[in-house]
């Protein structure tokens, strides 16, 4: 069964940063969790180191979680006050079609965050350098719409 590589931005609503968060599947789970802090990115750094950084993500969401330790875990009035300032963009690209990247607005939704029907973005992955950000900002553009 193919995989999927993951990587997810959040934008809060507050400051306007963007917080990168790496990826791993998680031991015990069927599916990616999140691992380690998230880095943070101006909109500038974003729009110059962004495909960089988000393409090395996708290539290493597949590998071990390095330390259980690093997976992120949340209280849940932790995790209720993070939705409610972010708004999160998912970016995926599965290991059987590798020259497609999904960059997918996600709207908060009761527990977690779901997907925007109709509003997935595709990338080429011989264009990221160039499409991949202008997608994300897309994609941040319909959760403001809404």
């Amino acid at each position: 069964m193919p995989r999927v590589e993951t990587v997810e931005i959040f934008r809060d609503r507050n400051t306007g940063l963007y917080k990168l968060q790496r990826k791993c599947p998680h031991p015990s789970l069927k599916g990616p969790t999140s691992i380690g802090e998230p880095r943070i990115l101006r909109e500038e750094e974003l729009r110059v180191e962004g495909p960089h950084l988000i393409l090395d993500a996708l290539a290493s969401s597949l590998l071990e979680c390095s330390d259980a330790s690093d997976i992120t875990r949340w209280d849940r009035d932790a995790y209720e006050e993070f939705r409610k300032n972010h708004e999160m963009v998912s970016i995926s690209r599965w290991e059987d079609s590798a020259e497609t990247i999904e960059v997918e607005p996600m709207l908060a939704s009761e527990g977690g965050f779901r997907n925007v029907r109709g509003a997935k973005i595709s990338v080429q992955q011989s264009n990221a350098e160039a499409d991949l950000v202008a997608a994300i900002f897309d994609a941040f553009k319909v959760l403001s719409n809404r």
